[in-house]
């Protein structure tokens, strides 16, 4: 006679929830170990060399009006570092979750240097204009004293400029800072750029491209300790993503098994090509 537990039917996706509750408990512990000073935390706004800060969201249909009116925004070290800082004033409503990022730069070239000195100035908080902000950046173009120091950051600040109507430049981008990530300060901008590139390949129709950056993101961030880039809750909904983007190749493999095969059209095969 059969037991209950054997009609038991478990859905398909139990292993990823629990994979992702075993996330969640992992960090809640590190963040523990982190309080009571056991372990060191790796600061999402890793500040050594900045000068300055941008804080900026993917400028795009999705932004929602708390982070549209926060981005572009130039600040000093000593503001970012205060406990009470909030760059978004009010909530994020967008649906995809607030994508803003906080961008630091060690502005080795003269007009970042008048930058740093207007942002004193004003308090140490400075609004930037789209015009004011492109002139920023291309005055860095082939200026930087040390081009290695941020040409990580620029680049992200290229490609979030650049999703709304270029978002073949801006995944380039975002593939160039992760490639050259390589200092400890830009460890946090490179899984920032795993999430954004992810984002735009999933919605350019490439699961497959957008789940090997997903399963590098979580790879990476639980060799940081997962407290690089948000901690839980971007993890967690990484690991949503994950289970995601495994189901739609799931369904679309199915789908191509049981469609009729379609002849390729090889170049034998391809018609003749008549003189014009």
């Amino acid at each position: 006679m059969a037991s209950p537990m054997d009609r038991l039917i478990l859905p398909d996706a139990l292993p990823s929830l629990l994979a992702i509750l075993g996330l969640l408990l992992l960090w809640y512990l590190h963040d523990l170990q982190v309080r009571a000073g056991r372990i060191k935390a790796v600061d999402l706004r890793h500040r050594e060399g900045a000068r300055l800060f941008l804080h900026l969201t993917p400028d795009d249909s999705a932004a929602c009006p708390a982070c549209r009116a926060a981005s572009g925004v130039a600040y000093l070290p000593a503001l970012v570092t205060a406990k009470e800082f909030h760059p978004v004033a009010g909530s994020c409503t967008s649906p995809a979750g607030c994508r803003c990022l906080l961008i630091g730069l060690t502005g080795a070239w003269p007009e970042a240097t008048r930058l740093a000195a207007q942002l004193r100035e004003s308090g140490g908080r400075l609004r930037l204009s789209p015009a004011q902000l492109g002139r920023l950046l291309e005055s860095a173009r082939g200026r930087l004293a040390r081009p290695a120091a941020d040409e990580v950051a620029l680049a992200v600040v290229d490609a979030l400029r650049a999703e709304g109507h270029d978002p073949r430049l801006a995944a380039a981008r975002y593939r160039f800072a992760i490639e050259n990530a390589r200092e400890p300060r830009d460890l946090a901008l490179a899984l920032s750029c795993h999430i954004r590139l992810a984002d735009l390949l999933e919605q350019d129709g490439r699961p497959g491209e957008a789940l090997a950056l997903v399963e590098r993101f979580l790879e990476l961030a639980a060799g940081a300790g997962g407290t690089v880039g948000a901690a839980a809750g971007r993890v967690a909904l990484m690991a949503l993503r994950k289970t995601r983007l495994m189901a739609a190749l799931s369904r679309t493999q199915t789908a191509g098994q049981a469609a009729p095969a379609r002849p390729s059209l090889s170049r034998s095969d391809a018609p003749p090509v008549r003189p014009g």
